[in-house]
């Protein structure tokens, strides 16, 4: 059986983090595209605060601006 790799990230992390590994690979491999979730920024109010946590880069784009706050980014691609 050929192996097949199945991406479950969403677009546009997705499609890069499957040429990723193809990338690394010897040999070519079947790629299924099948997204298990969809981003949707929300419309929320934030309330003021002095630290602020995030864990993903969607989260940082979706975030409202917070002059004056610190941010702490999980990964390398959040920060």
């Amino acid at each position: 059986m050929d192996p097949t790799l199945i991406i479950t990230r969403p677009a546009p992390a997705g499609p890069g983090f499957a040429a990723a590994v193809l990338a690394m690979l010897d040999s070519p491999v079947a790629v299924i595209h099948a997204p298990a979730f969809r981003i949707t920024p929300l419309a929320a109010k934030v309330p003021q605060v002095a630290h602020v946590i995030f864990t993903s880069v969607n989260g940082v784009a979706a975030a409202p601006a917070m002059p004056g706050a610190m941010a702490w980014c999980v990964g390398q691609a959040t920060g």
